[in-house]
Order: structure tokens, then sequence, then C-alpha cells
């Protein structure tokens, strides 16, 4: 049995850890600088559009078939009925200019004030390896959430991007890919970042992270972090859970699926409030019922953290 913290379990399902990324290095980079160009109207505009010069300029290129090159092999890995990839609805170029979609979840999701400082640093980075550029990533948002310690090895694999059939042996992913990310990330930012590998038996089955040294984002508050989760509770709820699909965003669509006391245990997260003190609180959880309806279900807090 693993003996972990107890702030191990509560967000294991955030979007943020079950996004996987499948774009290599070059493109992930044009996919982080279209989402912040894009941010300040992600759900506003259902298109968007950037000039390739624009793209030129910012990383600083000369080349417009490379950008060219880059675009269509990014628009041929859209995979839409998957929510969790970092991918877009419809991406091609029109007279010069990137015109772009995104799928609902992924608006939703990335709309909020946290994902626009953490893409500020990422388009700011500078890795020669894609393993570097989205455990930095990682390692950002964790830092910002604090009681995000420990990551299961499968979502982790998942995040990064890494299939079944790839690194299969732990000490060869271990040594090949986290190693080697973390020495890039450390030498190249001011995170410095500590991976400690927790095994169930033989197996690897949880990667507990350190992260210091980090510079506070001034431009957040524990507001900002409160409610990115609350966008992650809501996607995982809604599409996760529910298999919903999110056709229209309006204001009161998160009041559908996230309950006052889930809100009220996000909270005390997010402002340290002790969540031990009562025990037998309960926090209602969205279900399917036979005849495909939503409901609230009450569970215990424990099972809970556990499954939620």
């Amino acid at each position: 049995m693993l003996k972990t913290s107890k702030k191990l379990n509560f967000y294991f399902s955030t979007p943020i850890l079950i996004i996987n990324h499948h774009f290599n290095l070059a493109e992930q980079k044009i996919w982080n600088l279209l989402l912040y160009l894009a941010h300040k109207h992600l759900l506003k505009k259902e298109f968007h559009e950037i000039p390739i010069t624009k793209i030129l300029e910012l990383f600083k290129l000369n080349d417009s078939n490379f950008v060219h090159q880059k675009i269509n092999n990014m628009a041929t890995k859209q995979i839409t009925d998957n929510p969790w990839l970092c991918h877009f609805k419809s991406l091609k170029i029109v007279d010069d200019k990137i015109v772009y979609q995104y799928p609902n979840e992924l608006k939703i999701l990335f709309s909020n004030k946290c994902t626009y400082e953490i893409l500020q640093r990422l388009n700011n980075s500078t890795f020669e390896s894609k393993y570097s550029l989205f455990f930095y990533e990682l390692c950002l948002y964790l830092d910002l959430f604090k009681h995000i310690n420990y990551i299961p090895n499968i979502l982790l694999r998942r995040y990064l991007g890494i299939t079944s059939k790839q690194y299969i042996n732990p000490k060869y992913f271990l040594n090949t890919v986290l190693i080697k990310a973390i020495h890039e990330i450390n030498i190249k930012t001011n995170l410095e970042i500590k991976l400690k590998a927790i095994k169930e038996g033989k197996q690897v089955a949880i990667f507990m992270l350190k992260i210091e040294k980090n510079p506070p984002f001034e431009n957040l508050n524990k507001k900002d972090i409160y409610d990115c989760l609350i966008l992650n509770f809501f996607i995982t709820t809604s599409h996760l859970l529910l298999k919903e699909n999110l056709k229209k965003i309006n204001d009161n669509i998160i009041d559908l699926y996230i309950s006052p006391k889930q809100k009220e245990f996000i909270n005390n997260l997010i402002y340290d409030i002790d969540l031990t003190k009562n025990k037998t609180k309960i926090y209602p959880v969205l279900s399917k019922t036979k005849d495909n309806h939503t409901k609230w279900e009450n569970h215990s807090k424990s099972k809970f953290m556990q499954n939620n």
C-alpha cells in the first residue's frame, strides 16, 4: 500500500494532469503562442486570425515555408473526439494568415488568468526537448496549486504524450525522459525541481515532485487560482465523468456541474483552511441516472477526495 500525504488524492482527475501533448517541440511552441495571442478573446470569438509574419517576428524566423509546414502538420494531427489533446477544432492558412478555432472544452479550460501567465513563461523558454517544455508547463501549474505534490506514473506519461509502446522500461523512462527534462529545466529556468519515484510492489506507481525557487506570479492572486481549479473541476465533471459535449457556453453553465459544497471545498483548499476538522461533511458529486439525466449523489469527503 502507498502511504502518501492527504494532499495527494483530490486533483488526480484535474484536466491539468489529464491533458496530453502530441505535437513536436516546434509545433508545441506554435500552439502555445497561438493560444497566448487568442487568450483575451478565447470565449468571445469563435475564430482567431494571426498573420504568419507575426509568428516569424515573434520566433525570429525568416522562412515562412517552415511555419506553413508546421501548421499543415498540426492540422493533420487533429483528433477532435479526445478533449484532452492539445489541439484545434479547425486550423488552416488563408491569405497568409493562420485561422484557427478551439473546441469548447479547451476554450473553457484555458480561459483563466493562470493559463495566460504560464503561457508567458512558456513562450520565453528556450528548451531543446519537447519533454522539457511539457514538464516545465506541468511544474508551473503544480507549483501554483501547491496541493498537488504527487503524480501517478500513468498520468505523467499521458501528459508528456508518451504512448504505451514508448519507454516501456521504467528506468529508461526515468533516465531518458524525466531526468533529462528536469536537468534542462533546472539549468534554463528559475525552477529547481526534485523528483522521487514511489513504488507499489515492484512497479513505479507515483512520482513525488518538489518544486523550489519559482519566482511568484505577481499578477495572480488566490482568487485567480481558485477560478482556474473551478474550471478544471467543471470540465472534468461535465466531459470526462458525464461524457457530455459542451455545445454552448454561458455564464451559468458551471453551476450546473459544480455544487456549492464542491466550491467550498476548493475554496478551503486554496486558502489553506484545515480540511480535516469536520470529517462528516458531505460533498455532492454529479452522476448519470438510468434515464440519462444528471443527479447529485452524496459522498463522504474521504471518498470524494479519492475519486474526484
